[in-house]
């Protein structure tokens, strides 16, 4: 008795009868064979600069707003990355943070003030005459 082999469907798929060395060259020439695009540079323009700096202003406010939150934590990244952005219009909340309650958010301050650079030098100038900040002043202007 002959039985006859029963095919599966997938055996009746005309993709699963091909090699997979076929299927893959089948498949590599598939982009080769695509049409081209031409490439056109992406340039900044007024718009995008415009853009950028709307973003960094955003998030420096943003920044600004963490420097009033009860975590000690919170406030101490925030002084921390706007240290790390060293935009001028840091200094007078990098210079309110150095009166923070918190020893670690205050110690960073003198980091992020550093960091600032030059824009910072007159304000932690001011900041000599206050006996409360005037070690952390100091200690700014060092690393400046």
């Amino acid at each position: 008795m002959e039985s006859k082999a029963k095919r599966s469907p997938v055996d009746s798929n005309p993709l699963s009868q091909k090699s997979e060395d076929e299927l893959a060259g089948e498949v590599m020439a598939e982009p080769l064979q695509a049409e081209s695009l031409p490439v056109v540079p992406q340039t900044a323009g007024p718009d995008t600069v415009a853009l950028e700096e709307e973003q960094v202003k955003d998030e420096i406010d943003i920044q600004i707003d963490l420097l009033s939150d009860p975590d000690w934590v919170v406030r101490r990244e925030a002084v921390i990355t706007l240290g790390e952005m060293g935009d001028e219009r840091c200094v007078e909340p990098l210079a309110r943070a150095l009166r923070d309650g918190d020893w670690q958010v205050r110690e960073v301050a003198i980091e992020a003030m550093g960091q600032v650079g030059s824009p910072a030098v007159e304000t932690l100038l001011k900041l000599l005459r206050d006996w409360e900040v005037r070690k952390y002043a100091i200690a700014a202007l060092g690393k400046v």
